[in-house]
């Protein structure tokens, strides 16, 4: 329902977040008081997008490498049938759900930011889910391309004058490789 016409204009001023305005909060409270555990290389700030029939393993991986709880779940319908092909979700018309991991890992094994960023990836590619690019990603070029669907971005880019020399592409936005 929350893409219909009544429900935007109820809550449509609550969403889309401003992208913007999170990578503002997450600096500021990231290096605040608040989030003093944060110079210990402990914090987690990361969202994901699963198909719902993963959301348990997604749990239990969450569980496992970071302990933080509690987890943000948002349900999402993605699939358009409206849309072109190239840009529909890999699972199919499935449910996804919004996985957010906001906390600090205070396990004793806990293999640092770095790594556990990579397994949540690598998990959610293997199990057809994306994340979400306000956040950080380590995922090279080609991981990149094969989560989203780069080909319609790249034929956009190509076919404006000046963009590829003017502005950085999505990946380049978001990559910390």
């Amino acid at each position: 329902w929350a893409d219909g016409l009544v429900a935007r204009i109820l809550t449509g001023w609550l969403l889309p977040l401003n992208n913007q305005l999170l990578k503002y909060l997450k600096e500021t409270f990231e290096k605040s008081q608040v989030f003093e555990d944060a110079d210990d290389g402990r914090g987690v700030i990361q969202d994901f997008m699963i198909p719902i029939h993963h959301l348990e393993k997604a749990v239990q991986l969450t569980d496992t490498i970071t302990g933080i709880y509690p987890l943000w779940m948002v349900p999402s319908r993605l699939y358009q049938p409206s849309l072109p092909l190239e840009i529909l979700p890999k699972a199919g018309d499935v449910i996804f759900i919004d996985l957010g991991v906001y906390g600090f890992s205070h396990l004793p094994d806990w293999p640092g930011p770095d790594k556990t960023l990579k397994k949540f990836e690598k998990f959610t590619l293997e199990h057809q889910g994306f994340q979400e690019l306000y956040a950080e990603t380590l995922l090279t070029l080609e991981q990149f391309c094969d989560m989203f669907p780069f080909q319609l971005y790249r034929r956009v880019r190509e076919s404006l004058p000046y963009c590829e020399d003017a502005f950085p592409n999505t990946y380049e936005k978001v990559s910390r490789t």
